[in-house]
């Protein structure tokens, strides 16, 4: 199964490293990647998939490429906060506290 890492939540990290802004940050820059870099880990993990023996032998098939569709990108989403509306952007997510 493939869950993609932003949600996921880490647990089973120590407070004393979860206050160590430094090891925190070097987990992020770890487990965050760049769109190019999420679709090769779900094509890889799709090849994975199609040459697992059971799969074949079950007559299963997985297209390792990705379907392409028409999209719209919607703006970001407010929230209602004590300050007003705001934009819930990267910045704000940042901000809150885990």
């Amino acid at each position: 199964m493939f869950i993609p890492s932003e949600l996921c939540v880490l647990g089973g990290i120590p407070d004393e490293l979860r206050t160590n802004g430094m090891a925190m940050r070097n987990i992020m820059a770890t487990t965050r990647r760049n769109p190019a870099q999420k679709m090769k880990s779900i094509e890889d993990f799709a090849a994975q998939l199609c040459s697992q023996k059971t799969f074949k032998e079950w007559g299963v098939e997985v297209d390792s490429r990705p379907q392409v569709l028409d999209a719209k990108v919607l703006p970001a989403p407010t929230a209602l906060l004590d300050k007003g509306y705001q934009p819930i952007d990267e910045n704000f997510l940042r901000q809150l506290a885990v």
